[in-house]
This record gives structure tokens, sequence and C-alpha cells, in this order.
């Protein structure tokens, strides 16, 4: 990957893109929830170089925090640093924004997820017994920004 790299926000004319990343991946998202994210109350920021987009993040604003609905990267793309960089994006933007905390779950099954959140700072907070389709575990995840830590 030589080209530059380059996160920004993503409007519906990435609808198509977007939803070709969800394809690529193992995500149990639907083009018609992608969709709807893809309105006022969500923030949707897509990753890419000029020719296209390797991935996304979507986030949803609640009243002091926001909650991270999904972080998407095509297989393609996967163990290059994006997702690190869309938590890191994401994080400086709370922060401008003074957001209080981000919050999120995610299977408890996704060792290599969790690795990366506890990396960038997230810290365990709870778990939602059998919450996912399948039976599964949802592990709750915290970020809290009090404007003086700094995970990376």
């Amino acid at each position: 990957m030589n080209k530059k790299i380059m996160i920004r926000a993503a409007t519906s004319a990435d609808f198509s893109e977007l939803k070709k990343v969800l394809e690529n991946t193992h995500s149990d998202w639907s083009p018609a929830v992608l969709s709807e994210c893809l309105s006022s109350d969500y923030f949707v920021w897509v990753i890419g170089d000029l020719n296209r987009v390797m991935g996304f993040i979507v986030a949803k604003h609640n009243v002091d925090f926001w909650e991270i609905l999904q972080i998407v990267i095509d297989q393609s793309y996967q163990r290059r640093g994006l997702a690190s960089q869309l938590l890191k994006f994401l994080i400086m933007e709370a922060r401008q924004k003074q957001i209080q905390k981000i919050e999120l779950e995610v299977r408890a099954s996704n060792f290599a997820a969790i690795t990366l959140y506890e990396k960038m700072g997230f810290v365990r907070v709870g778990v939602r017994k059998k919450y996912y389709s399948n039976g599964e575990d949802a592990v709750l995840m915290d970020y809290i920004l009090n404007g003086s830590e700094n995970a990376f």
C-alpha cells in the first residue's frame, strides 16, 4: 500500500462501496442496517485511498457519549492497522466534541477485536449474557475521555 490512506465522512454516494466491504467480511450487518446508519443520527467514517474504501466505522451519538456500532475492514486489507487508525480518529473527534465516554459491545469470541480495544485504552465494564442470536455473550467496553489521558 503505497497510496496515502485517509479517513473522511461517508456520504450516501459511498453506499455501494460500503456494501462491498460488508460483503467481503464476516459482519452480521445487512445492507439495510448500513443504509439506515447513513442518517444524521449516526457518524460513519470511511478509511481508504483515492481509489477504494477499505473499511469504515459507525458510531451513534447519544447525549454525552458515543456508541461504536460497527468497525469493518475489508478482508483484503485486514491486519494493516486500519481499524486502529479509525479508532484513533474516532477518539480524537469525540475529544474535540467534549464527549465523555465511548461505549461498544463485542462478541466474547472476537479476541482480536477485544485485544485491539484494550490496546487503544478501552476497559471491560460488563457482559451481556447470551446477547447474540447464537447465544454468545457480548463484552461491554468503555473508553472514558476526561481530556488528560492519551492511550496512543
